[in-house]
């Protein structure tokens, strides 16, 4: 049986995992590996009559934007589905969407 979106998403924030090859320097941080699991563990409990909904948050400094990112487009490879990401701050865009961003990062690992 092929692995879950939650446990990749696990399996990519594992010490030895995909984003320890993109982040020379990356340690798993606790917070950061449980806030990507409830993410993948609410897009996985949606349907195809059903989107699943939710709100999450986490402290500053966390990870938040790999956090989301990494589980929401190995969703969209698993499934095919569209995703998006929307931002309240164009600094925030900046930070996702330049070059070495964490939108690169996390397109590398669900690649």
């Amino acid at each position: 049986m092929p692995p879950t979106l939650t446990e990749l998403t696990h399996a990519a924030f594992s010490e030895k995992g995909i984003l320890s090859v993109y982040l020379p320097h990356y340690r798993p941080n606790p917070v950061q590996v449980q806030y990507a699991e409830t993410v993948a563990a609410l897009l996985a409990s949606g349907s195809k009559q059903q989107t699943a909904v939710g709100l999450v948050e986490a402290g500053t400094g966390i990870g938040k934007t790999l956090g989301y990112a990494v589980p929401l487009l190995l969703y969209a490879a698993l499934t095919g589905h569209r995703v998006a990401i929307s931002t309240y701050t164009v600094q925030l865009q900046s930070q996702i969407l330049g070059i070495g961003g964490d939108l690169a990062i996390a397109l590398q690992v669900a690649l």
